[in-house]
């Protein structure tokens, strides 16, 4: 694991002080300004590739075989983010898989919320779920993509954490955030109160928590994984949610990877159905 680890940071410590601009706009999310045909990098600029660079050398800091046996049913979620983060090409995959299999769907039903609590005159509530809406928002116009990978993980995981307490609590919600909206005005004082106060005590002091771990570039991956399981109560079942991201993740992945064999053997892929299809990957 060491010298595994050792490889890719030297490899990408050498594309930096070469400034591959592919590295650097598509892995660290820097853009480098092109003036007369070449490629400029500034002293601020040179800073900036420096600073994103250590957050990805720290983010892995510490990280031993068998770390995540301890994550129970989350393991198979860090096991996957370790490698999308450490093979940084599929980053975009993995953060298209997260999109369509969970954050989407999450997102049409918070709109619904809102409408739906608008319309029962409860604009403090709405006001809350229209923040993780906001949220969900900045983390999809954030420019590295490394920390989008982390954010949307860690927002996918809280909102799962959100549903499962929302199962857990609720009589009438065993569909949770994503049934919500079709069962919001047929829930009584009490089971609406406890929605509530999962949606605007609860999970915004869980928010705070991860959100500011990521802010402070994470010390190391173990410590935030760590956090996160802690945090997320209901660890089984948030895993299993996830298997449909994971599923999808892996079967985008094979993809890729036979199209590029594909084309290193000269084959075209054309019609085969391997084909990636490059504008649901710009997100």
């Amino acid at each position: 694991m060491k010298n595994e680890m050792k490889l890719i940071m030297e490899n990408w410590r050498r594309n930096t002080s070469e400034f591959d601009p592919i590295y650097v706009e598509n892995i660290l999310g820097i853009k480098v300004p092109l003036v007369e045909g070449k490629y400029r990098i500034s002293e601020s600029l040179r800073e900036d590739i420096l600073i994103q660079e250590n957050f990805i050398k720290n983010f892995f800091k510490g990280v031993k075989d068998g770390f995540f046996q301890k994550l129970g049913a989350l393991k198979n979620v860090f096991k996957t983010l370790y490698q999308v983060i450490t093979d940084p090409s599929k980053i975009k995959t993995y953060v298209f898989s997260l999109m369509r299999t969970k954050i989407r769907p999450y997102k049409q039903a918070l709109i619904k919320i809102k409408q739906k609590l608008s319309n029962l005159n409860m604009p403090t509530f709405a006001s809350a779920v229209d923040r993780i809406l906001k949220d969900i928002e900045k983390i999809a116009a954030e420019a590295q993509p490394i920390r989008k990978a982390i954010s949307f993980t860690t927002i996918v995981l809280l909102l799962e954490w959100v549903s499962g307490s929302i199962k857990d609590q609720v009589d009438e919600m065993k569909e949770g955030l994503i049934a919500l909206p079709a069962s919001i005005e047929k829930l009584g004082e009490q089971s609406l109160n406890i929605v509530k106060k999962i949606i605007m005590k609860k999970l915004p002091k869980m928010m705070v928590k991860l959100f500011t771990a990521i802010g402070a570039s994470i010390a190391a991956f173990p410590a935030w994984t760590l956090l996160v399981v802690k945090l997320v109560k209901g660890a089984i079942w948030v895993g299993e949610s996830l298997k449909d991201t994971l599923s999808s993740f892996k079967m985008r992945t094979d993809r890729e990877a036979n199209v590029k064999k594909a084309k290193d053997a000269g084959i075209q892929a054309i019609g085969s159905g391997g084909e990636v299809n490059i504008a649901e990957r710009n997100l």
